[in-house]
């Protein structure tokens, strides 16, 4: 009797620690870059302005500010954010903010574009998406 042997074809793909560095990095940077594109079109879409005064200010690798706003609704807030061009503490700013989630706020002087998050978080993430398909080839 003879004996036939099935072989698995090798597809050339291989999982390294390469890939799943690669493809974790991209990820990553895509879940960053899709949450703050989903922040600004609600900030678009419904966001309303304020004047807020700005209660701190730290400088660094990622500067920001402390801004106390009121809403619409009457409620105090105090939140931080990075999103801001010029700022001074005791400096009266305008502050956008989304009145159905009131911390997502950033202020108005920065823009509401998406090609920030677009360019600066989505070209790394494919980057990543190309190096993790680069490293998944034999």
């Amino acid at each position: 009797m003879v004996e036939r042997r099935r072989h698995r074809r090798d597809r050339g793909w291989r999982v390294s620690g390469e890939f799943v560095a690669f493809l974790a990095a991209a990820v990553g940077f895509g879940v960053v870059g899709a949450v703050q594109i989903v922040d600004l079109y609600w900030l678009r879409e419904r966001g309303e302005v304020v004047m807020g005064t700005v209660l701190e200010k730290s400088s660094g690798k990622s500067p920001s500010i402390e801004v106390r706003y009121v809403t619409g609704a009457g409620e105090t807030i105090v939140e931080g954010t990075t999103n801001y061009e010029e700022a001074e503490v005791g400096q009266s700013i305008a502050v956008i903010y989304d009145p159905l989630e009131p911390r997502r706020m950033q202020a108005e002087d920065y823009g509401l574009s998406y090609w920030f998050p677009a360019v600066f978080l989505g070209v790394p993430t494919v980057g990543f998406l190309i190096g993790a398909v680069v490293n998944l080839r034999d």
